[in-house]
């Protein structure tokens, strides 16, 4: 199997050195650099040969110096050196070769994180026997040295392998054995591998709240300026319908304003800052929504009648803002306004179960062709799907007795 760099369910690219603010990869010497990459990825393995191969070269050294002082000739010291050398090196790399076939594979993240701790036991398996194997040589070359009395200090010897019979030093000869052969045969790195996905999946969590904190301040920001703006036709016309009462119907043009100011009051932000509408409740949007509905009453000469059929606990509700009055300017202009004779128009907000329903019920003219794919029923189909993704909803309807019913159906709090 080729040891190419693939891309698997961990979006992990084992060509290119872990991200600066994971701890490892920025903390250590020149000496450590190898764990600036993936564990068991190419250039992570190419590393620890280095760094290892180094230190096993200094230790069989040590060991072939201590045999030549004590009496075993050159050529069986430095191969009894090599020896060691080798066999320490296989049981280094047997369990991180296998894991590191095992991570280029490109696997899903559960089943790779299962089949690289199988790796690694299997790896740490076969370091029992590679010392064995090792451990084997030398030992045959040490009996021919003492069988010829090369040795100088044979007696010592004999004395030591007497000793290491004895239980309690057997039982700690075994459990450092064990330890010995999880640390070299690739259960440190193991637990490198674990520490690693930790991180990745911190980091993954970091830049996921990042981009979730941007799109909402970007959403914040998008609801603040549309919060700020009114739209131009409705504030004009109702502009005109005031000049208009100035002449025929003073009172009712002073009503009019009125109810536009307290409307304005209701939906542009103060002069302070812009701040944008993260957080509101039932009640203040059913106030915007209501300030509207009154401005339109006068506008249509007393053809509109609106009431709102909710409980204090639903008003107490969060809810997004700038949603009730889209569905609710909808039902004025497609319900209300084309209908002969008077039209009315129900704020109703009830709990169910888990859900907040908030519906804009109106006895008008009903759903027009389109309708259910315009521009402001897109917007409140994406805010609603950005806030609540698939746990909220936007449900449309015709009535049976007549009219249109437009129900927002969002997650609602505790009480």
């Amino acid at each position: 199997m080729s040891l190419s760099p693939v891309r698997g369910a961990t979006a992990v690219r084992l060509d290119q050195p872990l991200p600066a603010d994971f701890g490892s990869a920025t903390r250590w010497s020149a000496v450590l650099r190898y764990r600036r990459w993936p564990v068991f990825s190419k250039r992570w393995l190419l590393g620890r040969l280095l760094l290892f191969g180094l230190a096993l070269l200094g230790l069989a050294a040590l060991t072939a110096l201590g045999l030549l002082a004590s009496g075993i000739g050159a050529a069986t010291a430095l191969l009894a050196g090599g020896w060691m050398l080798v066999g320490f090196l296989l049981m280094a790399f047997a369990g991180p070769l296998m894991a590191a076939l095992v991570r280029y594979r490109g696997l899903p993240a559960v089943p790779e994180r299962r089949w690289m701790v199988a790796a690694v036991l299997v790896g740490i398996s076969l370091s029992f026997f590679i010392e064995r194997w090792a451990s084997g040589h030398i030992d045959a070359l040490v009996k021919v040295v003492l069988a010829e009395g090369r040795l100088a200090h044979a007696a010592g010897m004999a004395d030591a392998a007497d000793i290491a019979r004895v239980p309690w030093v057997v039982a700690v000869n075994v459990v450092a054995e064990l330890l010995f052969y999880f640390l070299v045969g690739g259960g440190a790195a193991l637990l490198g591998y674990r520490r690693e996905q930790q991180q990745w999946d911190s980091s993954r969590q970091r830049q996921h709240l990042r981009r979730v904190e941007q799109q909402q301040r970007e959403s914040e920001l998008r609801l603040a300026v549309l919060q700020a703006q009114v739209a131009p036709h409705f504030l004009f016309n109702t502009l005109a319908s005031i000049r208009a009462l100035l002449a025929s119907d003073p009172p009712r043009a002073e009503q009019t304003l009125d109810a536009l100011v307290d409307h304005l009051r209701a939906t542009v932000p103060m002069p302070d800052g812009i701040e944008a509408p993260s957080a509101s409740t039932l009640a203040q949007q059913i106030d915007v929504a209501r300030s509207y509905l009154e401005v339109m009453r006068l506008r249509l000469g007393d053809r509109l009648v609106h009431r709102v059929d909710a409980d204090a606990a639903c008003l107490a509700q969060p809810f997004p803002p700038l949603l009730l009055i889209t569905l609710v300017e909808n039902a004025v202009k497609h319900g209300i306004e084309p209908k002969r004779g008077p039209g009315l128009i129900v704020l109703k907000a009830v709990r169910d179960g888990s859900l907040l329903r908030v519906s804009v019920i109106d006895d008008g003219v009903g759903l027009a062709p389109g309708m259910g794919r315009g521009m402001g029923v897109a917007n409140v189909r994406g805010q609603l799907a950005a806030r609540f993704g698939a746990a909220a909803r936007l449900e449309l309807a015709d009535r049976e007795a007549g009219g249109f019913q437009a129900t927002v159906v969002v997650p609602s709090s505790e009480p």
